[in-house]
């Protein structure tokens, strides 16, 4: 049961480009509501600076005790994928900008709803999450 587990992603749009999640990391997904304070979350519109659909949800991960949430235009499901699949990305694809990425899937039988989608590496967003906050906060 627990390789069946490490097999699931979340699937999500995020700044026009489509993201997997492991499942074991997502605590929650709600809509994103006004109240909400946008400085504690992870927007790829703004990291990837595109102007696209107005983020209705928060992605809400679980890491190392906290929370880190993530802007979503869509969320589309969770879908079952085997590892080899995924192609790691290496420099000099990996920068020190995007460092969250842990490696890509291309759909070549049209089976899922995207072109390509990038696995995300929890603990790195985590990382920018913070660094980010600490700029703001000088």
């Amino acid at each position: 049961m627990e390789d069946y587990i490490d097999d699931l992603y979340l699937l999500f749009l995020g700044g026009g480009s489509y993201f997997l999640l492991p499942l074991c990391y997502v605590k929650q997904v709600r809509e994103r509501t006004a109240e909400q304070t946008t400085t504690k979350e992870f927007n790829f519109s703004r990291r990837l600076h595109k102007d696209g659909p107005i983020e209705r949800y928060q992605v809400v991960l679980g890491l190392d005790g906290k929370e880190l949430c993530l802007a979503a235009e869509e969320v589309l499901g969770i879908e079952t994928l085997d590892q080899y699949r995924f192609t790691k990305l290496e420099e000099p694809v990996l920068n020190e900008r995007n460092r969250y990425l842990k490696a890509v899937i291309q759909n070549k039988n049209e089976a899922y709803p995207f072109e390509a989608a990038f696995l995300l590496e929890p603990s790195f967003l985590h990382m920018e999450m913070e660094a980010a906050n600490e700029m703001a906060d000088c």
